[in-house]
């Protein structure tokens, strides 16, 4: 995994086999471990997170022939609980 791509909206782009789906507004590059703090506010209650990881495996993508992209985890903010869920991405 090279990167993680964050972004609070799904905009679909496909590249060949594989769609990038959520807005780039974040890019998280390495392969550690990353851990988000999401504040406790009301007012995050129905935001949708898109997240995506960038990854190195050759001939996955035409217009990037050594990358790929994984499926992509859709998280909300829903009252009382976090709610997750995969959508296609690849």
């Amino acid at each position: 995994m090279l990167a993680l791509i964050l972004g609070a909206s799904a905009t679909p782009f496909a590249c060949g086999p594989c769609t990038v789906v959520p807005s780039p507004d974040v890019l998280v590059t390495g392969v550690n471990p990353v851990a988000l703090a999401l504040p406790n506010t009301p007012g995050l209650i129905g935001y949708e997170l898109f997240s995506q990881w960038l990854l190195f495996r050759p001939g996955g993508c035409a217009i990037l022939p050594d990358f790929a992209f994984s499926n992509t985890l859709a998280a909300a903010a829903v009252a009382g609980r976090a709610a997750f869920g995969a959508r296609a991405g690849r």
